[in-house]
Parts: C-alpha cells; structure tokens; sequence
C-alpha cells in the first residue's frame, strides 16, 4: 500500500461553509403564462396554464423567471391556494390562508415582508438585515410562536416597514 498511512497528506485542506439552499418565498408567484403556490413550508404548486383555468398540480421547483406578487384576484386561484395550504399541513379541512412571517432555520430567525427576506441580527442593536434569501430548511413559525420572540425582535420588525 502506498500513501500515507492512518496520516493526512500535507497538501490536503479542509474548509468547512455554512449555508443552505434558498428555497422561494411562500405565496403567488407568476410566469408570462402560468400562477403558481408556493406554502409555507417550499412546496411548489402549479395553479394555472394555459388551457387550464385553476388546477392543483405540484412541482419540484418554480421556473427561474418565476416573480412572488400578491396582486391575484381570481378567488379560484385562492381557493386552490388554500387547498394547496392545507395539503402541505397535511389537514384534511381547508382552513383560510395564512402566510408564515417569521421563519426559523438551525439557530438563525428570519422575516418575510412584501416579497423580501430579512435575518435577525445582533449586536449593539437587534435588527434585520435584507438576505439573499430564504434557506430550503426554513421552518415556519405559528402566530402564537411568533408573539413570545420578544418585544425587542417586535420593535425591529416594526423597524422594516418603516424603511
């Protein structure tokens, strides 16, 4: 056997980076010619197509040119949106469409606001700062979890709207 044996070559390196897939952001988005659902846990559904009005269908991803809007205002389109919430819940009942805000990722929390993803940072100040995105293992937060983060986190989040 030849090599180093129970030993490291020299020249060998090891780097080690902390990251994660960016998944995309819960609610609409839309194509030139399709609507699709995205829940709050990254499941990808399609809504509509061409020749198709409203169907539920689920994807892997959403395509690249794929934009998040909010501004949907066929109530079908809403309806297999809460269906596809409800499914993604693993519920049996639709129940109305809520989106998550606030997300949580190993130790990092993060807030979704109109169409960007902001991550909790400390320092001299608590605050948030614009990311890139949203990680693939991003985990939502109920309304009642997110009320007991604390006054400081809620003051910060105040703070985005406000800029």
């Amino acid at each position: 056997m030849e090599g180093h044996q129970g030993a490291v070559a020299p020249e060998f390196e090891l780097t080690v980076e902390e990251s994660a897939d960016v998944r995309p952001l819960p609610g609409f988005h839309v194509t030139r010619t399709r609507t699709f659902f995205v829940d709050n846990y990254g499941q990808v559904y399609l809504l509509a197509a061409p020749g198709h009005r409203a169907m539920l269908q689920r994807q892997d991803e959403l395509p690249d040119d794929a934009e998040p809007t909010r501004d949907i205002a066929d109530p079908d389109l809403w309806m297999m949106a809460r269906a596809a919430a409800s499914i993604g819940r693993g519920g049996r009942e639709m129940s109305p469409l809520t989106l998550a805000d606030y997300y949580a990722w190993r130790t990092r929390l993060f807030r979704v606001q109109e169409s960007q993803v902001f991550e909790l940072k400390r320092g001299e100040t608590v605050r948030f700062e614009i990311v890139a995105g949203l990680p693939a293992g991003a985990v939502p937060f109920t309304e009642a979890e997110a009320e007991q983060l604390g006054q400081d986190i809620h003051e910060a989040a105040g703070r985005i709207a406000a800029s």
